[in-house]
């Protein structure tokens, strides 16, 4: 029974990172997407320090964590479902911590560093590309991967982390990796 929760688990973070890919491509950036997650998105793109609501969250969660569960359980039986579910949810719940973090907070790792690269290029220059934030695995699979050298900010979309507040530029240290635009 082990091998079985296992493969379970990994699915459910597996079957995470792909919704994750999926709503943040096909449903958030769809042309004519008239959600309410849609437009929290895009008030996120507008507001780079706007989050949606923990309420939403969970109203949405609470929809869609039944339907999941019941049809794993339908097809799978209880433990394989339970674990599925419980993965999946769980990799969401990091993905929530995570996304936070990489706005509100500068990194102290390479990996940190490279996945606000990763992030903000989406953000700042191709909202087309670069959807899976906690992994790019999926916009390389699917041609939507981009890696850029530097990252452009516009000055009304500052970062607080990223911005020195004596003298209002980039910090020294996250020079390199970022350039203030001033716009009008």
């Amino acid at each position: 029974m082990i091998l079985p929760l296992t493969l379970a688990a990994l699915a459910g973070v597996v079957g995470w990172t792909l919704t994750e890919y999926t709503l943040h491509r096909f449903l958030f950036h769809a042309k004519k997407a008239h959600t309410e997650g849609a437009r929290e998105h895009l008030q996120h793109h507008k507001d780079i320090n706007h989050f949606t609501s923990t309420a939403f969250k969970i109203r949405t969660a609470a929809m869609v964590v039944p339907i999941v569960g019941s049809i794993g359980v339908w097809l799978l039986g209880v433990p394989i479902a339970g674990t599925f579910t419980a993965a999946f949810v769980g990799t969401y719940l990091a993905y929530e911590w995570f996304h936070r973090r990489l706005h509100v907070q500068g990194p102290s790792t390479r990996f940190g560093r490279w996945a606000r690269m990763h992030h903000f290029g989406h953000h700042f220059h191709s909202p087309h590309l670069n959807h899976g934030v906690t992994v790019p695995g999926w916009d390389k699979v699917f041609g939507s991967y981009e890696e850029r050298a530097q990252i452009v900010i516009p000055n009304r979309q500052t970062i607080p982390w990223l911005m020195d507040p004596e003298t209002g530029e980039i910090r020294t240290k996250f020079a390199r990796d970022y350039i203030l635009r001033q716009t009008q």
